[in-house]
């Protein structure tokens, strides 16, 4: 065991670097050795009078507060205004009318009736019943409810805490707004502060599962701060709620600030999310003694990580199109928050955000709004504030466009709701913009698109420059009138019984090729991947008629005899894909190429040929291999294999569907070339 520790050590000081390695080992005795306990330690929330949290010439009693913030707090996203609230209302409903459908505002209303009557919402899939108030530590998690954060574990047993942080990011608070809006109904306010005294009692400071992620404690500042606004003249926000909530701000900021540097650590949303949280509560409530370093914390993890994070092709450090949304939600709200203020982010990274929505639009299906699996994907979406479907990625590209550009990117649609509420009423007449396609080149992120006139492909392929996710180099989608016709399977879940305990994010799942059954990284502790591979395009060209992308990667070089796997991508036509994987070395190696195709009806020739039946038409695959000692391969086709990860797809988090996993297996000498090719029928009538 002991070995075992000293090798991941070493392996992670080589691919992390010695100095992540130091704070990361320092982050672990602090929460392990009793530190945070110390620095941070459970409390009560006290009765204490507001003037202790304010600064000095702030020492209003709540009502006098009240008046004050009532007169000349923040007015952002969907405060009513000067016109008062019927007025917004009106025009709200009117957009939901016209962009929306005759039946949103009813079907806006039920699902935030549902919540009260003890169903939630959770990752965009399915509901839970949780009673009303709902159970803040359900099952297992109720063992933890009184421990310190630093004391609450990440799983218990095969319940994944994601489970019981869900309701706590306060999605219902959305639901509450959209509600209260759509009908003018009081009771929907009042639900939202119901909601917020129930979490106040059941978890006090620093205490319990709701404490241990200074993430989730962000997004629930989020959305504290945007139902805040939304309510603001609502009669159920009161001086004494209002007074508890800066308490309750306060609180959450001071745990917020006190690490984020693990957050840092882990080179992704969380800390831009943490940025966002301090931030928007020093913006929210700028009395408070420490708002002016909350409001500067925030400023520099906001604009050092933009920097630090998002690269100038757009792509983000996370490699995942979930998160790479979530990164955009926080940034449009902190943006917007600080502009209520008079308070901007620098120009620098206005401009890196910018850049980061055109990345995410240019790796978007243009027919579906939907985006590849690609990279983690947690069930996240931050800011639900439409209609639209939980993968559509339109809402979070249009919401970006119009905060730089002052326009309604993809014209009319469900997606005008995020704008209203982001933007107020005077967004839903701003000019309407077409999305422009083009083939994308983000070298840095290593994200390659081609793109034919009724299909596209993306393909994956990049030097690691901060921890991966997935071991997927080389992973290719590709796209057909708006069907995912070669996936990405997802993630599923974190933690779960095997196989299910993340096992979507190996190599043998992914669009590619894998030998000798390895993935192309070796597997550390937890989420981490050692012994970074590197990967390069080694071609970028066109004909009349065709274009193609070659690339490759070395992460089977590690093997006795070293294999270089590449792979072209030629676009033949406007329909036609021919995928050419060449594995180069020498030995005698097992190779396994893998297609994850939608769960259609099928038929598999005695040629090897896959012809799929779509709703657009008919989809043919086709298989060949060759080299100096290659046999006919052995290709079959598995649908939702209930003993391994093979045939399921999964694009909600804790949530998988059946799909089908072609393989071609061979055992050979190399070289050895598989030649997949992707052909395309629209069925008669078909427009």
């Amino acid at each position: 065991m002991t070995i075992r520790y000293l090798r991941d050590a070493a392996r992670i000081c080589s691919s992390f670097g010695p100095g992540w390695a130091m704070r990361r080992a320092w982050v672990g005795l602090r929460e392990g050795g009793g530190i945070s306990r110390l620095l941070s330690p459970c409390g009560q929330w006290r009765a204490e009078p507001l003037r202790k949290r304010l600064s000095k010439g702030f020492s209003e009693a709540p009502g006098e507060f009240f008046g004050r913030w009532k007169r000349s707090g923040p007015r952002a996203f969907a405060a009513p205004g000067p016109e008062g609230f019927e007025a917004l209302r009106a025009r709200y409903l009117s957009l939901l009318r016209e962009h929306c459908g005759p039946d949103a505002a009813a079907g806006i209303v039920a699902d935030a009736e549902r919540i009260i009557a003890g169903e939630y919402p959770f990752f965009s899939c399915r509901r839970v019943a949780l009673g009303w108030p709902p159970d803040w530590h359900p099952g297992p998690w109720a063992a933890f409810a009184r421990a310190h954060w630093s004391r609450v574990p990440s799983f218990s047993g095969e319940d994944d805490i994601k489970d019981c942080w869900e309701p706590g990011r306060f999605a219902a608070a959305y639901a509450f707004v959209r509600a209260y809006f759509a009908s003018g109904d009081e009771r929907f306010a009042e639900a939202f502060w119901t909601m917020l005294e129930s979490w106040r009692a059941a978890n006090p400071p620093n205490t319990g599962p709701h404490w241990r992620c200074g993430q989730e404690i962000s997004l629930r500042v989020m959305a504290w701060v945007f139902a805040l606004n939304a309510f603001r003249d609502s009669p159920s926000t009161t001086p004494a709620r209002l007074a508890m909530m800066v308490g309750m701000l306060d609180e959450q900021a001071r745990r917020i600030a006190a690490t984020t540097d693990y957050a840092r650590l882990q080179d992704n949303n969380h800390s831009i999310s943490e940025g966002m949280g301090l931030w928007c509560a020093g913006l929210a409530f700028p009395e408070l003694k420490k708002a002016a370093v909350y409001r500067e914390k925030g400023r520099l993890l906001l604009e050092g990580e933009a920097a630090r994070l998002i690269a100038d092709d757009g792509s983000f450090s996370q490699m995942s199109s979930n998160y790479h949304r979530l990164m955009l939600h926080d940034y449009i709200f902190a943006i917007r928050m600080g502009a209520s203020c008079g308070e901007e982010l620098s120009k620098e990274t206005l401009a890196r955000v910018e850049k980061a929505a055109a990345f995410l639009c240019g790796t978007m299906d243009g027919r579906s709004g939907f985006a590849p699996n690609s990279g983690g994907n947690d069930g996240a979406l931050v800011l639900p504030l439409d209609l639209c479907d939980y993968s559509d990625m339109r809402p979070v590209c249009a919401a970006a466009h119009a905060l730089f550009r002052r326009e309604r990117l993809f014209g009319d649609g469900p997606w005008t709701e995020d704008l209203f509420f982001l933007f107020g009423p005077e967004s839903v007449d701003w000019p309407a913009v077409g999305a422009a396609r083009s083939d994308l080149s983000a070298g840095r992120g290593g994200y390659y698109t081609l793109r034919g006139r009724e299909t596209w492909a993306m393909l994956r392929c990049g030097a690691y420059r901060t921890r991966p996710r997935h071991a997927d180099c080389l992973h290719l989608d590709i796209w057909w009138r708006g069907l995912n016709i070669a996936a990405d399977p997802g993630s599923f879940r974190y933690f779960a019984p095997a196989p299910w305990n993340d096992g979507l994010k190996h190599t043998c799942v992914h669009n590619t090729v894998t030998v000798d059954g390895l993935d192309q990284l070796v597997q550390g502790p937890r989420f981490m991947w050692l012994e970074w591979h590197d990967a390069r395009v080694l071609k970028e060209e066109s004909g009349p008629g065709w274009r193609r992308i070659e690339a490759e990667h070395d992460g089977y070089l590690r093997l006795a005899d070293p294999v270089r796997h590449r792979r072209s991508v030629t676009l033949e036509g406007e329909d036609c894909w021919i995928v050419v994987d060449e594995l180069l070395g020498e030995g005698e190696h097992d190779l396994l190429l893998h297609w994850l195709l939608p769960d259609f009806p099928y038929r598999l020739k005695p040629d090897g040929r896959l012809l799929l039946q779509c709703e657009e038409g008919d989809v043919s695959l086709g298989i060949d291999v060759c080299g100096p000692d290659v046999r006919q391969p052995q290709i079959s086709v598995l649908r939702a294999d209930e003993k391994s990860c093979q045939g399921w797809i999964s694009r909600r988090y804790g949530e998988k569907t059946p799909a089908l996993s072609l393989s071609a297996n061979c055992r050979c000498r190399l070289p050895a070339t598989f030649t997949s090719t992707f052909s395309f029928a629209v069925r008669e009538g078909v427009r």
